[in-house]
């Protein structure tokens, strides 16, 4: 008798009802049932990407702590993570219950969620990161023939843009911003193909396939991100006003803030009378 789930499980089914499995998982009817998945899941590579996901989220929220900027950065990578903890939690659980529906649709929607907050969805993330890859090779073309016209005039001259654009640390974070693109690409790409063809499509039945395209490709994206934090890479210009994200949400540096709001006292401060009546 087939249980009734949006997903027939596969192999011998137990006689005694539906949820005979779900009870009783080792029970000889159901030990050759793979549940809802086409394989045995490893329990080693899923407890290994719950542990560096969690790493990196304490990474995250710490970075945050202490630097105080890049509060939206920080908070789409943190969501995404959040989804990627849980997902691989539900694998775990399923690990020990493969006959558990509840663990296997929270793995199927966290993990599919959680590089949409880094990113953002199958089909229409892939198109949509292909079009940012070609803006940026488009921008990076323009800005490299720009420079070999006007030299350094093609730039901004301010110290600390210029302090940022000459630093390492800010080209090994457009390096890491690179491949953490190309990887969730790759990801999308893949998770694109695995569900084609539904559930029971050829490739959903390749366990070390979802463990390299998925949650190695994830885990390096994530990783690179943290090494390579914009807040820790190009300080300098998230803390200034108009550093070109004064209208992103939380990028401003409170300390700069109020730093120029106490010049502006004290340059009212040392106005004279003279100077007053000239301003009227």
């Amino acid at each position: 008798m087939q249980p009734t789930s949006p997903l027939p499980l596969n192999g011998t089914q137990a006689p005694e009802g539906p949820f005979f499995c779900l009870q009783n998982p080792e029970a000889g009817a159901c030990v050759d049932d793979t549940g809802y998945y086409l394989y045995r899941i490893d329990l080693a590579p899923n407890a290994a990407f719950l542990a560096i996901f969690i790493a990196s989220l304490l990474g995250f929220i710490v970075t945050w702590v202490f630097t105080r900027r890049g509060t939206a950065f920080n908070v789409a990578m943190i969501l995404g993570l959040l989804c990627e903890i849980i997902g691989y939690s539900g694998r775990i659980a399923s690990w020990y219950n493969r006959f558990d529906m509840n663990a296997f649709l929270t793995q199927i929607c966290c993990l599919t969620m959680g590089p949409a907050f880094m990113a953002a969805r199958l089909a229409f993330q892939v198109a949509t990161i292909l079009a940012f890859i070609a803006c940026s090779v488009d921008f990076a073309i323009r800005t490299i023939y720009r420079q070999r016209r006007l030299g350094e005039a093609a730039f901004d001259q301010r110290p600390e843009i210029v302090k940022v654009r000459n630093s390492r640390r800010f080209k090994a974070f457009l390096c890491a911003l690179s491949l953490s693109a190309l990887c969730i690409l790759w990801r999308s790409a893949f998770r694109v193909a695995e569900l084609s063809e539904g559930w029971k499509g050829p490739l959903m039945g390749h366990q070390y396939m979802f463990v390299g395209f998925e949650g190695i490709l994830i885990v390096v994206a994530v990783t690179v991100l943290n090494i390579f934090h914009p807040a820790l890479c190009m300080k300098e210009l998230l803390g200034m006003d108009d550093g070109g994200f004064k209208g992103i949400w939380g990028f401003r540096n409170r300390k700069n803030n109020s730093m120029t709001s106490e010049e502006s006292v004290e340059d009212s401060d040392r106005k004279t009378p003279t100077s007053e009546a000239v301003a009227v």
